[in-house]
């Protein structure tokens, strides 16, 4: 199965957009240091963590430091080489709602001085304007930070508010993560994939629908491999530096699991159903007509206005349940 040729030139465009960014910010055949890597199962943010190490390999960079939030340590940073750059994660988390990631970031961009330090596609999003303030307030704060934005609304809003900071639109870096198209599937089921958090919009809360989902193999496999991780936290500096490449393979594992139930989620269906802008996002990849509502400050239908939206495969609809009943009725 090959994606429509409309859209495989769509998505090739998107992902040079990507990399003449990227080029531009961080150069070529460098060495850089990734940080907050996700090691959660949350999918859509590793679509975002595969399509960041795609980006960085294309570019010639050397990956010669990794951590998520939870092994972190500021002698890891101080450690790197010289002329190493920083990269922390590209989502939806600049702003208050993911308190955690946005303490880090802050902490990373305040704590580091003489090293270019480069955000990854993300959407801007403060609830508060007291915290946007403190917040960009740390963010202007260093001359060598970089924030890409992945839809122009979170662009100019952050233009707006630390004029100080560069700042450049990048699409989506799940668009460059490496999956296959698989396409419909002839009288198939409808892949629902249903968010139940707080970005969850009013008219899709307490629906039924159930979220990413595992396969018992393969959640037994995630437990196991999280143990390297779990010992790795728990180490004194001397002893974590030698085991940090098994920490790093047990992330390249967890990160390939995650992956795998990805596609596995929506292999066998005729449609996709989802209010989550990756379940988006990886329909598009995947070359799967889908129906995607949106969420509850409208981070979905910004990116799907800017860009997404353009894929053959792609209608945004007003409900979750739309969402599904529109799936239900396609025929592949």
């Amino acid at each position: 199965m090959v994606l429509p040729l409309a859209d495989q030139l769509l998505l090739d465009e998107l992902r040079r957009e990507s990399l003449a960014v990227l080029e531009r910010v961080l150069g070529l055949e460098r060495e850089v240091a990734l940080l907050d890597t996700p090691r959660h199962r949350n999918l859509g943010d590793s679509l975002i963590w595969a399509g960041t190490l795609a980006h960085l390999t294309e570019l010639g960079h050397q990956v010669v430091h990794h951590s998520d939030l939870g092994r972190f340590h500021d002698d890891d940073v101080r450690g790197l080489p010289g002329t190493a750059a920083i990269v922390l994660s590209g989502g939806g988390n600049l702003g208050d709602r993911y308190q955690a990631e946005e303490d880090f970031r802050r902490h990373i961009v305040t704590s580091v001085r003489g090293r270019d330090i480069v955000v990854f596609p993300q959407t801007m999003h403060y609830g508060s304007t007291a915290e946007e303030a403190r917040a960009c307030a740390d963010y202007s704060g260093n001359d060598r930070l970089t924030i890409l934005l992945r839809d122009h609304a979170s662009l100019e809003r952050a233009r707006e508010v630390m004029p100080a900071v560069a700042t450049a639109f990048c699409p989506d870096a799940g668009l460059n993560a490496p999956v296959g198209p698989i396409g419909p599937s002839p009288g198939g089921r409808v892949a629902v994939i249903a968010r139940h958090d707080g970005e969850t919009a009013p008219a899709d809360r307490g629906h039924p629908a159930g979220d990413w989902s595992f396969t018992r193999s393969n959640s037994a496999q995630w437990a196991v491999v999280l143990t390297a991780g779990r010992i790795h936290r728990r180490l004194p500096g001397p002893l974590r530096r030698p085991w940090a490449g098994v920490s790093r393979a047990a992330n390249a594992r967890l990160l390939s699991l995650n992956m795998e139930a990805a596609s596995q989620q929506y292999r066998g269906a005729r449609a996709v159903a989802t209010n989550r802008l990756h379940g988006h996002i990886l329909a598009c990849l995947l070359g799967m007509p889908h129906y995607v509502a949106d969420n509850s400050y409208g981070k979905v239908s910004r990116v799907f206005r800017d860009y997404s939206g353009r894929f053959s495969t792609a209608h945004l609809v007003g409900s979750l349940d739309e969402a599904i009943s529109s799936a239900a009725a396609v025929t592949a």
